[in-house]
């Protein structure tokens, strides 16, 4: 979720006064519910056979129209309390389940992953003092992408509408979700924001303590954040500094670039070769924000 965080910093500057404020609060938790690809592919691979484990323990209850719903859960139940069920990596079961705990274990009783939500989420926001950023963070059953439930407290009581427009105008991969029941189970899931750019956020609202404390829901696909993106971005600002009067002794060798191509379907890219006369252009919103279905994990 790290591709928030900006757009957090200026929720954070605007109405908590950059932590100088009179009424600067400076509190903000971010709960987040993490997919099994945060941990490796080995650990999708796991995730997928403990799926398969329990699909198999149920199937003949499901096939049995007279069995009940506790017979199929007591089979559930079975399976993931078996020796033989797949957990070598995560060490516990996670489909039909979850892991409050990521990563090695703190002082103060936080994990690690807890920890590095104030780490770098302060580095990213170039806080000082640093704001107390702190949470709770869980292991979900989604194969990819992770989503956070961040509560923040305001310097003071803004409206709704000013704070989904500041977000939503965050940068062209921010997409504000409306706050009902059918936006959200069609487009902020991690089923739904699958192998796309796009970053939703949503259920923006405020909460019974006050008009000051503003909860929002945000899903992202990380393997495309975390690693695709991030290399895409970084050869782009690599060939600039290739594309400078220095550039002699560094053109046998060119990187190469994804160059995003119109002509290929939305979403689809070409990799091109760094000055080779082709020259990228950013997409139109509407076509830029997925990826193929087949772009490679991590």
């Amino acid at each position: 979720m790290d591709v928030l965080w900006p757009r957090i910093g200026e929720i954070h500057d605007l109405y908590l006064g950059g932590g100088t404020g009179t009424f600067f609060r400076g509190e903000m938790t971010s709960m987040t519910y993490q997919a099994a690809s945060g941990a490796g592919a080995a650990h999708m691979r796991e995730l997928a056979a403990q799926m398969a484990t329990v699909g198999e323990a149920v199937r003949a209850p499901l096939a049995d129209p007279a069995s009940s719903a506790l017979a199929v859960d007591r089979s559930v139940r079975d399976a993931l309390a078996d020796d033989a069920f797949p957990r070598d990596r995560f060490g516990a079961p996670l489909a039909a389940s979850l892991l409050p705990w990521i990563d090695r274990p703190l002082d103060g009783g936080r994990s690690r992953e807890e920890g590095k939500a104030f780490e770098e989420g302060n580095n990213i926001l170039g806080n000082e003092p640093p704001l107390p950023i702190d949470g709770a963070y869980v292991r979900v059953g989604s194969m990819r992408c992770h989503a956070q439930a961040c509560t923040i407290k305001l310097r003071e009581d803004r409206p709704i509408d000013e704070i989904e427009a500041l977000i939503d105008g965050a940068h062209d991969w921010m997409r504000v979700v409306e706050n009902t029941p059918e936006a959200t189970l069609a487009e902020l899931t991690p089923a739904a924001v699958s192998g796309r750019l796009e970053v939703a956020v949503g259920r923006i609202r405020k909460l019974r303590m006050g008009g000051e404390y503003l909860t929002a829901f945000t899903v992202g696909d990380q393997l495309l954040w975390g690693a695709a993106e991030p290399l895409r971005r970084m050869l782009g600002l690599l060939r600039s500094r290739l594309s400078g009067p220095r550039r002699s002794r560094l053109t046998a060798s060119r990187p190469r670039r994804i160059i995003p191509s119109s002509g290929l379907g939305p979403g689809v890219v070409r990799i091109g070769t760094i000055g080779s006369g082709q020259s990228g252009r950013r997409l139109p919103r509407s076509r830029n924000r997925s990826m193929p279905r087949n772009h490679p994990v991590g």
